[in-house]
């Protein structure tokens, strides 16, 4: 779902967040940077 969401653009990185069970983005960020070897931001 993160990757997908975040690709399209249709939401935010905060409100991914959220909705995947993160805290806060920053969370997020870290956890898919560890499982894509990128993070979000140059994913979209």
């Amino acid at each position: 779902m993160c990757a997908s969401s975040s690709k399209t653009g249709a939401m935010s990185m905060t409100e991914i967040a959220f909705e995947t069970g993160f805290s806060d983005s920053a969370h997020l960020a870290t956890a898919f940077k560890q499982k894509y070897g990128q993070p979000p931001t140059t994913f979209r």
